[in-house]
């Protein structure tokens, strides 16, 4: 347009001229108004697409925020739940603690209570005991000063008789034999004079007498290791066993060990007579000598085992802590 208005101008023709030059002229404005509008379209799809990278850059910033919010709250959830655990374990050990001290202290009250009433329980056999040594004597001094002096005025006015028999006289000196056995058993002197060991070998000695065989053995020095009042109450205990075999165990022979250990004072009493069923006897009430036996053995804090079973003996082992 614009060439063929400039040879329309050559030619004179100025009206094609200015025909062809106006439509330069549109097609110039046209031009210059498609690249402002495509100019304006690509400056407006940049911006579009600054402003979609940055909402998309602003999406990924607040996905980042609220991912480490989420993370933050966990960590907080996190730490509150250790804080939870710890103080429930801390609130544990504390009741553990709690009952194990409840439990200590209720342990402590009853061993309290326990050494009170075994203290109460030690005064009370103590004091039968006493009361039993004591009657023990009196009734020793009665047979002796009593039955044995009345036994002996006996005897002098029989033999004052001229007609008293022989067999009276022998009757009457195995009386008074026996009086003064019964009462040195009851009160013996051997254990003043002669210690443990001695009124053991006493002992011995009158149940050979009565044809019991009977041996001792005594190692070491028990005599040493108790006191007189523990010397007497173990003497009581084997006079009580002796009696036992010779009453009721029907037998033959008889041992007793005496043994004296570093920790320890041990006594053995063996028999081979009938025996007897020994549940049967610990499920029973113990009778008068068996708990004589057995308070003595709790005064002394020992430990007594029967050992029996019928047709087999008895063996009786005694410990007594020193």
């Amino acid at each position: 347009d614009r060439a063929l208005g400039l040879a329309y101008a050559a030619t004179g023709d100025h009206k094609q001229a200015n025909r062809y030059f106006e439509r330069f002229a549109k097609y110039v404005d046209t031009l210059a108004q498609e690249r402002q509008i495509d100019a304006h379209n690509e400056t407006l799809e940049k911006f579009q697409t600054e402003l979609r990278e940055g909402q998309i850059a602003q999406q990924e910033l607040l996905i980042t925020q609220q991912q480490q919010e989420q993370q933050l709250l966990w960590f907080l959830l996190g730490c509150l739940g250790l804080m939870a655990i710890g103080g429930y374990l801390i609130f544990q050990s504390r009741l553990q603690f709690q009952r194990s001290e409840a439990r200590r202290k209720e342990t402590e009250r009853l061993a309290e209570v326990a050494a009170i009433k075994q203290a109460a329980e030690l005064g009370n056999l103590r004091s039968m005991i006493d009361g039993q040594e004591k009657e023990r004597n009196r009734v020793a001094k009665d047979l002796h000063d009593g039955l044995g002096g009345l036994l002996a005025t006996v005897k002098a006015r029989l033999s004052a008789e001229a007609s008293t028999s022989p067999e009276a006289n022998r009757l009457i000196d195995r009386a008074c034999t026996e009086v003064r056995r019964i009462a040195h058993n009851m009160m013996p002197q051997t254990l003043a004079l002669s210690g443990l060991s001695g009124s053991v070998q006493d002992i011995v000695a009158q149940l050979n007498q009565r044809g019991l065989e009977t041996e001792l053995e005594i190692v070491g020095q028990p005599d040493l290791r108790l006191d007189d009042e523990g010397q007497a109450m173990l003497l009581r205990i084997i006079q009580e066993l002796t009696h036992n075999v010779v009453k009721h165990a029907a037998a033959s022979k008889l041992f007793i060990q005496l043994l004296d250990q570093p920790q320890q004072l041990m006594l053995t009493v063996e028999d081979d007579g009938k025996g007897f069923n020994l549940e049967h006897r610990l499920n029973k009430p113990n009778g008068i000598g068996l708990g004589n036996i057995a308070n003595r053995v709790a005064y002394l804090n020992g430990a007594i085992q029967y050992d029996s079973s019928p047709g087999h003996g008895t063996t009786v082992t005694l410990t007594l802590p020193l």
